[in-house]
């Protein structure tokens, strides 16, 4: 991945936090999700049913995708 052992150690040890960049290759290198690499437990503790729905939201068409996030939007619009 090209992390230098003494970057890692630093990391590791608490003296120094990682790049942006140097997440967004652990998250490829591993194939992981971003979301739980950077918030770790916090992550896990979301409530199951939002969890369902957000696994089933990154499975559909981009296109659906789209429809749906602007029917929420103008929802928002709605209800503001």
């Amino acid at each position: 991945m090209g992390i230098a052992q003494g970057t890692l150690s630093e990391i590791e040890a608490g003296k120094a936090k990682p790049s942006f960049d140097m997440i967004y290759e652990i998250k490829k290198h591993f194939d992981i999700d971003l979301d739980w690499l950077i918030m770790g437990d916090i992550y896990e503790e979301h409530n199951s049913i939002e969890y369902e729905l957000l696994q089933k939201f990154r499975n559909l068409d981009p296109l659906i995708r789209n429809e749906v996030l602007e029917f929420k939007i103008l929802r928002v619009k709605k209800d503001k």
